[in-house]
């Protein structure tokens, strides 16, 4: 798709995989703008790039059947939605290597989410191999400093965003990768690299529906 970045002012995907091989943009070169990215029944494999919606609206990344594939252990697969202020749910219609759709949605409440920036990847029973990029994650301990992989669903989510908004996120994933003790009360959780821990989830944390 180009040499070092393209831009699309609208990327209309249809039939196969699409494979990324450069940084690319939909939605022109200046935020924010109303492109549109529709994956349609394709699958667009980000291929370790990453790509840029400028559209801070909530339908801005569209698809059908199709999906994005993310799944690089070092995060370099990542989607950044310039969300901005532009509240409402906002979803990435992710799916893993099988096929299965796996979405993420982050729901804008207050305030300013700035730029969005996701990526996902699947591991093994145990949770290896870790997340090394953006920043280190070394264990899948509890606060008890025990192996907590059983408890753990087989994938991790890298989430940031450069505004100071609140938002709720649902998380998705897929009856394979679920936890080897079910999901019954599970939780998102975030690493925190001060204390290389697991922070304890939040009050008023909502279990997920069952894997998808």
């Amino acid at each position: 798709l180009g040499s070092d970045q393209t831009i699309f002012n609208n990327l209309d995907l249809n039939n196969g995989i699409k494979t990324l091989v450069v940084n690319t943009t939909v939605g022109g070169a200046n935020a924010i703008s109303s492109g549109v990215l529709n994956c349609n029944n394709s699958v667009l494999d980000l291929n370790s790039s990453t790509l840029t919606v400028n559209n801070a609206d909530g339908t801005a990344i569209t698809a059908t059947t199709g999906y994005i594939l993310s799944e690089d252990a070092n995060n370099s697969s990542k989607v950044v939605w310039k969300i901005g202020n532009t509240s409402g749910i906002h979803t990435i219609p992710f799916g893993n290597i099988n096929g299965v759709h796996i979405p993420y949605s982050y729901n804008l409440n207050s305030g300013s989410a700035g730029d969005l920036t996701v990526s996902t990847y699947a591991t093994i029973a145990d949770n290896t191999p870790y997340p090394i990029m953006p920043v280190n994650v070394t264990h899948i301990r509890d606060a008890a400093g025990t192996d907590n992989s059983a408890n753990t669903v087989d994938r991790f989510w890298q989430v940031d965003k450069t505004g100071n908004g609140t938002a709720d996120y649902t998380f998705t994933y897929a009856a394979t990768e679920n936890a080897a003790n079910g999901n019954i009360n599970i939780r998102a959780q975030n690493w925190n690299t001060s204390n290389q821990g697991w922070n304890a989830a939040l009050p008023g944390q909502l279990n997920p529906p069952a894997p998808s």
